[in-house]
């Protein structure tokens, strides 16, 4: 395939995935992993979404790991450069603390809602079926919740999802 039947390809996926869920399907080595990061970095260059997370479903997550991934692909946590001494005398107070998985889910809120509002998110379940799947208990709260705090933007559920 040519690097302009690629592009159309890229931008087809993005069209559909503005009115519904887009599941790219195959054998493995055909590159829907590598079509889903192509669609993800074209959706953020577009500014069709803010960001773009990716769950990998070859690994099984509890709740509380799945949002630990999900934290860190939004920053939620500040690096040691990004504090100011008064924020730094707070760490320091608290490290050690083990976060709650009620905090997290406050701050993966918070940044979810950052910037004057929900955000569009497109969310990428990656490698379904080989520990994981789309239903799957821990996932589904977790999905749901960012459903709960993003702006609808395709087929009335509040996020774009595309499964590779």
């Amino acid at each position: 395939m040519d690097q302009n039947s690629v592009e159309l390809k890229v931008t087809d996926v993005l069209e559909l995935l503005k009115t519904r869920k887009v599941v790219l399907s195959g054998k493995s080595g055909t590159g829907k992993t590598w079509m889903a990061r192509k669609v993800g970095l074209l959706a953020v260059k577009n500014q069709d979404v803010h960001s773009t997370l990716w769950i990998s479903l070859s690994v099984e997550h509890d709740e509380m790991a799945l949002y630990e991934h999900i934290a860190n692909q939004l920053s939620v946590f500040s690096t040691h450069m990004e504090l100011e001494d008064e924020d730094i005398n707070k760490v320091e107070d608290i490290v050690g603390k083990k976060e709650t998985l009620d905090e997290l889910k406050e701050k993966v809120c918070m940044r979810l809602s950052a910037d004057g509002g929900p955000q569009k998110i497109l969310v990428i379940l990656d490698d379904e079926g080989s520990k994981m799947k789309e239903g799957d208990g821990d996932l589904n709260k977790v999905l749901q919740f960012i459903q709960q705090h993003l702006k609808t933007i395709a087929d009335g559920d509040g996020e774009q999802k595309l499964k590779v």
